[in-house]
């Protein structure tokens, strides 16, 4: 039998030791992928938060590109839907030009640099680091962070500098494309003046339009160039100072000479800046006046040319020491360059410091005199004094009735209301809801029934928020959205209750006759800050109040031009994204005629579409030829660029400025928010250019509606700013002007310890002295700095042809004319007048002191101040009183005429000059007459009556004053009784003084409003 043999388990080994270490894996794996895992739950969370990174990021990136993008996709539609898509495209142009100018070229710059750097350093491969690092000794100074560098993977760190270019370049771009103004006006320069023919300045000899345009960009061009060369440098250090580490040779010559181009580029760069850094001495105050001066000429000028110069040859020695890599003779010419440079800064610091207190101030007078006469040259022609006229005014004696009666219509046209206590006045009369406001108070003239007549006017603008504290999505963008209709006084119009006497008022308007017609109330786009609303939506807009008292209001619909479509629900979410509103988006409001209004504002609508524009802070409104409402808005050029001359802050316009010019007149509808740009100086070189920027968004001024150019006028900011001016450069003569012995200043009124009244043009109709015909002026006095004595005013001309006129009217030195502070002391001093004002301040109420206006009559200058009165409990400015004064009375009355009658007969001299008819001066504490603090009355004549018109005019105030007490307190038969014996007074003072009294008609009190004597 034959023998078995065993199997060979050789043939299986090694099939058995892979099937179990497959085992093992499947096994491992099973273990990691069962439900609960921690392998697996790690696993998930790594998904998860990968794709919750992914999601974040995409949502990131949309949210800034969307926001990048309906920003410029929200102004073009609006500047489309107002007319002007043009001037956003040229905008934007100009913009997204010079960011791409400042992205590309200084990152191609930057990235160019970087590149050499990376070729001429022979910048070592990560594997040649990796093979010296096992090579190389170990550093004993322990210096492990060049060991960690040198070891960073070269990709990464090439990576890190290309960002930080990329960066750069991003910075430069938005920086300048911030810039596209200076651009953009370089672009379109012109000479200063309109004809072509070259205005220089005196010590360059460059025309003024060079200054305005040109040397604005060599600024920011030097400054840009500086900061792209200072990051080349930067960033090419890096890369060779990396390479240094990573164990790269970067003393050979290549790399010195690229660092050395670099290096020489900037110094040329700092060379360029110190040159054009000796036209902007023109800028500075470094002697008598702003401008070159004496030490500037000699010592400064010179200097910087030669500092210019020398940082050039620097510039140039860099560049060749590096061609000749001698390490000796470069640190010999380092030294030599650096002991230069010292010296020269040393000198800049030193010789104008030694050369001014040495030289020039030993005979300053004869040293700066021809650059005074430069800067009282530059700075008139800057503010535009140089087209003002001066004119003798001859003095004046006190106030006549010929005077009176020569200038009627002045004092026709008298103002008795300030614009702070009428403002205050309105809310109370005339807001009706709470949700209505007067934003601001205007002065203008109209014809009513054939005469020229001063009027003050407010629009009534919606101010939501003041009557609902919360309201609602709704009720702030749909139902109300417009403001509606104005309130217009005359301006020396009172009723019996010391009220303005309206003649347009009331919801809905209503004009008394002879007033303009008031055809679309509706104030969709005014002065206040307003946000945006919709119209034409599902709901109808509140209108205004019901006048039944029912509680019923009346609705509408908008019916203008403006607003942009939100009808789609592509422009739904759209305009919900750019508003960040999503009830825009969601609200059944919104239906497909909806529009939707944004800047609404004035200075909002303005400031977008013309940002280069300074507004004035006091746009007014007018009513149109056509009833419609429309905001008149003054606009500025200004400019800090105008060579030796002083600089002006404006704290109104928020700026400081040496060049301004009323280049432009805009008008914006308050209903449909169309806007119109007329060029009002076409002479100014800043808004020719700015034409040739945006071609056609400008209108002459010729193409205005006649009824509108009625309206115009010099607006008060500018003409603030060049009275300030002319204070000081009034004076043309050097000797005089170096002496400051003439300087003038605009008064100010200080009344009492409580109210202070600022310096303020203002407007009055009154006949100039050279003129035949009444006209719109604006007036300001001027007074010495050292004295109150008035030494001049001046007018500036508002109506036809002459509007922008302005004359100066210099009283004779040697007389003393009184200012309005001397005025204001004569009228606290007097005692009847003191003691009323200071027992109506005691007795629960506050007299509120209005502006003194200054106004030449005839042979006399006449102030007028109106007193209001005002309870403690409510804020309902009252008029009062009118104080008139005169060179030598003063006057109060209840009215004008009986204040101006007073100065005119002289009875008010004195402490009579307090007692005008109808005062309160005796009515003592309790209301009655001979209470505590009466003044006693006059011996009586025979009849009971005193004998002197003064006697006679005290004892009929007492008298009045008691019959007021009487009335207050329903005893009609003593106010009748009282009445009688006033008007017994007035019958005698009638017969001393023929056709001076007038008794009344009857025993009532008839207040007179009339402003005419």
């Amino acid at each position: 039998m034959a023998s078995q043999r065993p199997p060979d388990d050789s043939r299986f080994e090694g099939l058995g030791d892979w099937l179990v270490s497959r085992g093992q894996d499947a096994l491992t794996r099973g273990a990691r992928r069962r439900p609960g895992g921690a392998g697996s739950r790690r696993a998930g969370l790594i998904r998860l938060l990968r794709a919750a990174v992914s999601v974040a990021v995409v949502l990131v990136l949309a949210w800034v590109v969307l926001n990048l993008v309906s920003g410029p996709v929200a102004g073009y539609l609006w500047f489309q839907n107002v007319g002007f898509g043009t001037a956003w495209t040229d905008q934007f142009r100009y913009q997204v030009a010079l960011f791409a100018i400042g992205l590309v070229g200084g990152a191609l710059v930057l990235l160019a640099s970087l590149v050499l750097a990376w070729r001429v350093g022979r910048d070592p491969t990560d594997a040649d680091v990796a093979t010296r690092g096992r090579t190389r000794p170990a550093d004993a100074r322990g210096e492990a962070w060049l060991v960690a560098a040198a070891v960073l993977p070269r990709r990464s760190v090439r990576r890190v500098l290309v960002l930080a270019a990329l960066l750069i370049g991003v910075i430069l771009g938005v920086y300048l494309s911030g810039s596209w103004q200076t651009v953009a006006l370089w672009q379109h320069r012109v000479p200063y003046a309109p004809t072509g023919g070259a205005v220089t300045d005196p010590v360059f000899g460059m025309d003024l339009g060079w200054w305005l345009f040109s040397l604005p960009l060599l600024h920011l061009a030097a400054a840009l160039v500086g900061a792209l060369l200072v990051a080349g440098l930067l960033l090419t250090g890096a890369a060779y100072g990396i390479a240094a580490v990573r164990g790269a040779d970067v003393t050979r010559r290549g790399p010195l000479l690229h660092v050395a181009v670099l290096g020489a580029l900037l110094l040329a760069d700092v060379a360029v800046i110190q040159w054009l850094g000796r036209y902007d001495l023109s800028y500075a105050q470094n002697g008598f006046v702003t401008g070159v001066g004496a030490t500037d000429a000699v010592i400064r000028l010179p200097l910087a040319a030669l500092t210019a110069a020398v940082t050039a040859l620097g510039a140039v020695a860099l560049v060749v020491l590096a061609l000749v890599h001698d390490g000796r003779l470069a640190r010999r010419v380092a030294v030599l360059g650096g002991s230069l440079y010292i010296v020269l800064l040393v000198a800049g610091a030193v010789l104008p410091l030694a050369y001014q207190k040495l030289v020039v101030q030993p005979g300053q007078n004869l040293a700066e005199a021809p650059y005074i006469a430069n800067n009282i040259a530059m700075t008139r022609r800057a503010f535009a004094l140089d087209t003002w006229s001066v004119t003798s005014d001859p003095g004046r004696s006190g106030l006549t009735a010929t005077d009176v009666t020569s200038d009627q219509a002045t004092f026709d046209n008298a103002r008795l209301w300030d614009a702070r206590p009428l403002a205050s006045t309105l809310d109370q009369l005339q807001t009706v809801r709470q949700y209505y406001t007067f934003t601001s108070v205007n002065i203008d003239r109209y014809t009513i029934d054939g005469q020229p007549t001063e009027v003050m006017l407010s629009a009534r603008e919606m101010a939501l928020k003041k009557g609902i504290a919360n309201p609602s999505w709704i009720a702030s963008h749909v139902l109300y959205t417009h403001g509606y209709g104005l309130a217009m006084v005359p301006v020396n119009a009172v009723d019996s209750n010391g009220l303005p006497r309206l003649i347009i008022q009331n919801l809905p308007v209503t004009e008394s006759p002879g007033a303009p017609a008031v055809t679309q109330p509706r104030i969709y786009f005014g002065q206040r800050p307003s946000t945006w609303v919709l119209v034409g939506a599902k709901s109808a807009e509140f209108d205004y109040p019901s006048s039944t008292g029912n509680g019923s209001d009346v609705d509408t619909r908008y019916a203008g031009s403006a607003g942009l479509p939100v009808g789609s629900v592509a422009e739904r979410l759209f305009w919900a994204w750019n508003l960040g509103d999503l009830n825009l988006a969601i609200s059944d409001q919104v239906t497909a005629q909806t529009r939707l209004l944004i800047h609404r504002s004035l200075a909002d609508r303005l400031g977008t579409l013309a940002p280069f524009l300074a507004l004035d802070t006091d746009p007014y409104m007018v009513i149109a030829p056509n009833g419609h409402l429309v905001y008149v808005q003054d606009a500025y050029t200004i400019s800090g660029g105008m060579p030796d001359a002083t600089s002006y802050t404006d704290t109104s316009l928020g700026a400081t400025y040496d060049y301004i010019r009323n280049s432009v007149k805009i008008t914006v509808d308050a209903y449909d928010g169309t806007i119109h740009l007329y060029v009002a100086d076409p002479s100014d070189p800043l808004i020719r250019a700015w034409e040739g920027v945006f071609p056609g968004m400008f209108e002459p001024l010729s193409a205005m509606p006649a009824g509108l150019q009625a309206h115009l006028r010099t607006p008060e900011s500018m003409f603030n700013a060049q009275t300030q001016i002319y204070s000081t450069y009034h004076v043309t003569d050097v000797a005089s002007f170096y002496k400051s012995d003439n300087l003038w200043t605009v008064p100010s009124v200080t009344v009492g310890t409580t109210q202070v009244l600022p310096p303020q043009a203002y407007y009055v109709e009154m006949r100039l002295p050279d003129q035949a015909q009444p006209e719109f002026v604006l007036v300001q006095p001027m007074v010495p700095a050292s004295r109150p004595n008035m030494i001049a005013w001046v007018a500036a001309r508002n109506d036809g042809a002459t509007r922008g006129q302005v004359s100066v009217y210099e009283l004779p030195a040697n007389t003393s004319i009184q200012g309005p502070t001397q005025v204001q002391s004569r009228i606290e001093q007097d005692p009847v007048i003191s003691a009323q004002i200071s027992l109506w301040n005691q007795s629960g109420s506050q007299v509120i002191r209005g502006s003194m206006l200054v106004i030449p009559v005839g042979t006399a200058f006449v102030y007028l101040e109106p007193i209001y009165l005002q309870s403690t409990s409510s804020a309902f400015p009252q008029l009062t009183k009118v104080i008139v004064a005169s060179s030598q009375t003063v006057g109060w009355g209840d009215t004008l005429a009986q204040a101006l009658q007073e100065v005119v007969t002289g009875v008010g001299t004195g402490s009579q000059a307090a007692t005008g008819t109808g005062g309160t001066g005796s009515t003592g504490g309790s209301g009655q007459p001979g209470g505590p603090g009466a003044s006693p009355s006059p011996a009586p004549g025979a009849g009971g009556l005193p004998t002197s018109v003064a006697g006679l005019i005290q004892y009929a105030s007492e008298h009045f004053a008691a019959a007021k007490a009487a009335q207050a307190r329903g005893d009609f038969v003593a106010y009748g009784q009282e009445m009688q014996l006033v008007q017994d007074a007035l019958n005698q003072l009638s017969a001393l003084s023929p056709g001076s009294f007038a008794p009344p008609a009857s025993a009532a009190p008839q207040p007179v409003p009339s402003a005419a004597p």
